[in-house]
């Protein structure tokens, strides 16, 4: 019984990017900016699928590398789709630093963002990470949360303002609920 929840797991898994990929590739031509989406593992997001900016000037990120949930918009985002029980021993394990002037650097700090992030569908990353960069992210889940993700759109702050990415907001909620549905649709087992 074990090996086959362990299967079934690391299926889940592999068709979760490909079942996300179609509704990347829209954000993405909606944006034309990078469009990331992550998968949260302990208090990190691991990026499991990227589509690149068409843009001259844009981030550099890779497909597999890791970065702290508490200070990415993809990461805060998935973060915030964790039962509030999880969710506190996780934040629990962090050990926080200061990337940027902007990063959150405490407990309660990072509680307050994920209670905005919960009442208003998306989370932000106003240059908390990396100096320069934001992006607008949304939660993803399976309907057991044994899968907690998130998606964002990323780019350069002289290009994406606030302004900017409050605008992509919208359409960042619809991929993420899109991507839920085809997961609930996909990843179910049959009756």
């Amino acid at each position: 019984m074990r090996l086959l929840q362990f299967a079934s797991k690391a299926w889940a898994s592999n068709r979760f990017r490909s079942i996300a990929e179609p509704h990347l590739h829209r954000l993405h031509e909606a944006t034309g900016e990078t469009v990331h989406l992550g998968v949260l593992r302990n208090t990190d997001v691991v990026y499991v699928d990227k589509f690149e900016s068409r843009q001259n000037i844009r981030m550099v990120s890779q497909i597999g590398n890791t970065a702290p949930a508490w200070c990415t918009g993809v990461g805060k985002a998935a973060l915030s789709a964790l039962p509030d029980d999880e969710l506190r021993a996780r934040l629990g394990r962090i050990s926080f630093r200061k990337f940027t002037p902007n990063t959150l650097t405490d407990r309660q700090a990072l509680l307050s963002e994920i209670e905005f992030i919960r009442a208003e569908g998306n989370a932000y990353d106003r240059e908390e990470h990396e100096t320069g960069i934001c992006c607008v992210a949304a939660p993803i889940h399976s309907a057991d949360r044994q899968l907690i993700a998130g998606i964002s759109v990323t780019g350069p702050a002289y290009r994406i303002t606030p302004d900017v990415l409050r605008s992509w907001a919208g359409i960042t909620r619809v991929a993420a609920a899109a991507i839920m549905e085809d997961m609930a649709t996909q990843l179910s087992p049959r009756s």
